[in-house]
């Protein structure tokens, strides 16, 4: 199931960079926009946490 909603991110991400030519996505610590080229602009960074949560 899990690799099923992974497939199908991939598709509806490479369908998004064709339509719009670009795609948002967090990377590195970042929030980024990623466009056709190749070339990325960091549009925020992302907040970082000491916090620890466990899953059961």
């Amino acid at each position: 199931m899990v690799n099923a909603s992974r497939i199908q991110g991939v598709k509806a991400s490479k369908e998004a960079m064709r339509v719009m030519g670009y795609v948002v996505v967090a990377e590195n610590g970042w929030v980024v926009k990623k466009y056709a080229d190749n070339s990325i602009e960091r549009i925020s960074q992302l907040a970082t946490s000491d916090i620890s949560i466990k899953f059961d």
